[in-house]
């Protein structure tokens, strides 16, 4: 289905959908909510350059091709909260202007998140990363971002700020890569050495967050 282009002024409601074919929804501007609640899609989804003006409702949904919002402007709340990913997911510039919640989420395809905007709240609690690499990039965190629970051990986080994410009890965190990470928050005067071109380990993090470094 292809639905490039077109312009929703009304709520668009396309909770529990079925999407047997490819869905296009490049350059669409939702002006009103637009609810994917529990929709199904059987092959790839792209949301290139689409405008959600007054928030998006992913919830429950099931993505079973690839997924590529690239681009995109969330311009209210977007919610993918408990979101099954089968397939890639490509979050390739996207600007979530306020909050973003990707709460108990599956990416069990290849997932890359890069060079994205989190203006607000970023939950990424109790999410799962399964493929052998998944990719945090060039990302800009300005609001709180929590990773609480989570699981990350193909988790790749490179070229970030990440003196706003929180960590805490998140799972095979020693098992994720940090590279050329910019900011850890306050560390100890230990810790001043360290230079920008490492990778930092996981119990540093832990170490962090519990005081204790």
């Amino acid at each position: 289905m292809d639905f490039s282009g077109a312009q929703f002024h009304g709520q668009a409601n396309f909770s529990e959908a079925a999407f047997n074919g490819k869905a296009y929804f490049d350059q669409a501007h939702f002006f009103d909510l637009a609810d994917f609640s529990r929709a199904t899609f059987a092959k790839e989804c792209t949301l290139r350059k689409t405008v959600f003006d007054n928030g998006s409702l992913f919830v429950d949904a099931v993505f079973n091709g690839p997924i590529r919002p690239i681009d995109t402007r969330f311009m209210q709340p977007a919610s993918f909260k408990n979101v099954r990913f089968a397939h890639t997911a490509q979050f390739g510039g996207p600007t979530f202007f306020s909050d973003a919640s990707f709460l108990g989420t599956e990416f069990l395809g290849q997932t890359i998140f890069s060079a994205a905007v989190f203006h607000e709240r970023a939950d990424l609690d109790f999410t799962s990363f399964q493929h052998a690499r998944s990719i945090f990039a060039d990302l800009e965190f300005e609001g709180e971002t929590r990773f609480h629970y989570s699981d990350l051990q193909n988790v790749l986080f490179q070229r970030l700020d990440l003196g706003r994410c929180e960590f805490r009890n998140a799972k095979r965190l020693e098992k994720a890569e940090f590279d050329g990470i910019k900011s850890w928050t306050t560390w100890r005067s230990r810790f001043l050495w360290l230079t920008t071109e490492r990778l930092a380990s996981a119990d540093e993090i832990r170490e962090r967050e519990s005081g204790t470094g």
